[in-house]
């Protein structure tokens, strides 16, 4: 440390306000994290940009290292950032660097669990067929949530459609991933049993009938309901659904509504002719 410090110098002090601020910004940042449930935070489009970059500059060196470069690039960066300031001597910045680095395992870690859950038909041991699976969801989806629906329907097909996201894990897919529409299937049908099971929640939570949701339990539309959507998110695995206002008609479109759904004016009764010329006698 005696021989850092007399190559490099002192670390520069930080004063008691830049210290409060970057604590309130860590603490601010923590909580946006905890309550968001996209998966996706906002200093992810930094790492994004980082990401693709990574893809090109690693392109001169083979296709395996292009593929990883993505993932490369967004902890070379913010490690090569952190030795500058390291050498700087700046203790906030390198604080912020040390942050962003480990804050892009987060985003890899979910990279590295899309590419097991990828991988698991093709070495899993599973006996499951994605395409009989395939099959039985949409036969399940056509009898429960059609376009004519009720609750009763509706949670059966729930309980179908949870069953077989149970059932899709135990996948078996023989051969590689190379010309093989049998992983390719069973790469499909995970992202058909979330969205299914979207719908089918959505379905459930609006007790109404609206453009081509037709409850058969509930034939009106519901002026409540009509103001909210359902929105459908991951919250850790499970399919979550919380409502958003939807967002008020401009008033130019309002008023395009507004002048159709008005009465049409009366009638005017029609305009007297013009008399007819009278022939002339000479």
């Amino acid at each position: 440390m005696t021989f850092l410090k007399e190559q490099i110098g002192p670390w520069k002090s930080v004063s008691r306000a830049g210290a409060i601020g970057w604590l309130v910004f860590y603490i601010i940042f923590f909580l946006y994290a905890a309550f968001n449930h996209s998966g996706f935070l906002f200093l992810d489009y930094v790492n994004l940009i980082i990401h693709e970059g990574g893809h090109f500059f690693f392109s001169w060196f083979g296709y395996t290292i292009t593929i990883l470069g993505g993932t490369l690039g967004e902890l070379i960066v913010p490690l090569l950032c952190g030795i500058y300031f390291f050498r700087q001597r700046e203790v906030t910045a390198l604080a912020f660097c040390s942050f962003w680095f480990f804050e892009n395992f987060l985003y890899i870690g979910t990279y590295m669990a899309d590419a097991r859950a990828l991988a698991l038909p093709l070495v899993g041991s599973g006996k499951e067929n994605p395409y009989l699976l395939q099959q039985e969801l949409q036969q399940a989806m056509q009898e429960g949530a059609g376009l004519a629906r009720e609750e009763k329907s509706l949670k059966t097909c729930l309980d179908q459609v949870l069953e077989l996201r149970q059932r899709a894990a135990r996948i078996h897919v023989p051969g590689s991933r190379k010309y093989n529409p049998g992983w390719h299937t069973a790469r499909d049908l995970r992202f058909m049993l979330t969205i299914a099971e979207a719908i089918v929640r959505a379905a459930i939570e609006r007790r109404e009938s609206r453009g081509a949701h037709w409850r058969l339990d509930y034939l009106e539309k519901d002026p409540a309901l009509g103001r909210v959507n359902f929105i459908a998110y991951n919250d850790g695995g499970a399919v979550k659904l919380k409502t958003r206002p939807v967002p008020e008609m401009p008033l130019e479109l309002a008023k395009l509504f507004a002048d159709a759904e008005s009465p049409p004016p009366a009638s005017q009764p029609p305009a007297a002719s013009p008399p007819k010329p009278q022939p002339v006698r000479t």
